[in-house]
């Protein structure tokens, strides 16, 4: 799959998160513990931004609904959310977020 640079590492610090548009795919790129993550943005339940929600450690919680999800994989974790979110792969290279699309 084509990948490509969506920004800057200085674009999401260390323990945040960003949206990213990518190909009108709203994409939700998470920094956590310097290790980076990419998921579709929208809740599987009602399309909360995810990037928006509350986090602890790689499970974020949709500000919606509570729905939670984890940032690696993309796994729904709890309810409302009835299915997963896809999961992008991410990496860096030099200051370049690169993503695979």
């Amino acid at each position: 799959m084509p990948a490509q640079r969506i920004g800057s590492i200085t674009d999401v610090p260390e323990g945040k998160s960003k949206l990213f548009t990518v190909n009108n795919t709203p994409i939700g790129v998470f920094h956590v513990n310097e290790k980076w993550f990419a998921i579709y943005d929208k809740c599987s339940h009602r399309g909360g931004m995810l990037h928006e929600g509350e986090r602890d450690g790689t499970v974020v919680s949709c500000p919606i609904h509570g729905a939670q999800f984890d940032i690696t994989t993309g796994q729904n974790l709890s309810p409302p959310a009835p299915s997963p979110v896809k999961a992008y792969k991410i990496w860096v290279e030099g200051n370049d977020l690169i993503l695979e699309i």
